[in-house]
């Protein structure tokens, strides 16, 4: 296979992405394995931060990427954190023995044979949404011409990524929506049980449990929603 095509499969993965609205981590994943393949790196990891109801996500092209990749995304010294908070590229990095930049990383990496790192940023204009890394097991690096196919992918991975956490959130507040409104319903379902069993109007019945729940010091709707689960079983 040649490098056009592996390059362009990259890109075609990506676009399928688009077609099938994947999720977040199902992107980052695809961006990983593909970007591989056609950098012509051995591993590749892929960490992403929190943003509003969209969880951290982590990623990596095998075991050994994976690994690390849980190591440069943490709070320590890291070059992923290194590039986060400078939102510029660290590139052909070696990763030195008692390495006082990244001790962590350096001693875990060399032991797994990767002597050197490419970090870029992910980014959405001025934000720095998380990092890729390209893990190299010589000091010779990357030229020109393979970290401009990583930065190409990498800018077409994260708007595809931005599109997709925009509908992981929508998502996440539709299910947050549906709970509430099944809770609310329950709870309409329990005063008018209560009303019911009381033989007082459903306002009457609230008023009662509202009493009930001041006398214990806890919320009316922990009391009713404990009433309801009471109904239930």
């Amino acid at each position: 296979m040649t490098d056009q095509t592996r390059v362009a499969r990259a890109f075609a993965g990506i676009a399928r992405c688009v077609l099938a609205e994947s999720p977040a981590a199902e992107v980052l994943q695809v961006f990983a394995d593909s970007c591989a393949s056609a950098v012509g790196v051995p591993s590749i990891g892929v960490s992403v931060g929190p943003d509003g109801d969209c969880p951290p996500v982590v990623v990596a092209s095998d075991e050994r990427a994976h690994v690390l990749e849980d190591l440069v995304s943490g709070d320590g010294p890291t070059p992923a954190g290194y590039v986060r908070g400078r939102g510029r590229p660290l590139v052909n990095t070696r990763l030195l023995p008692h390495d006082g930049r990244w001790p962590a990383v350096a001693e875990n990496a060399l032991a797994v044979g990767v002597g050197l790192v490419t970090v870029l940023p992910l980014r959405d204009g001025d934000d720095v949404l998380g990092t890729i890394t390209l893990y190299c097991d010589d000091w010779v690096g990357l030229d020109a011409s393979r970290i401009e196919i990583a930065e190409a992918l990498a800018v077409t991975a994260t708007a595809v990524l931005i599109e997709a956490r925009r509908r992981d959130a929508s998502a996440a507040r539709a299910r947050r929506l549906s709970e509430a409104l099944d809770q609310r319903v329950r709870v309409e379902q329990t005063i008018g049980r209560l009303a019911e069993r009381w033989q007082v109007t459903p306002d009457e019945a609230y008023h009662r449990m509202r009493l009930d729940a001041e006398d214990r010091g806890v919320p009316v709707d922990a009391l009713l929603r404990e009433a309801a689960s009471a109904d239930r079983g």
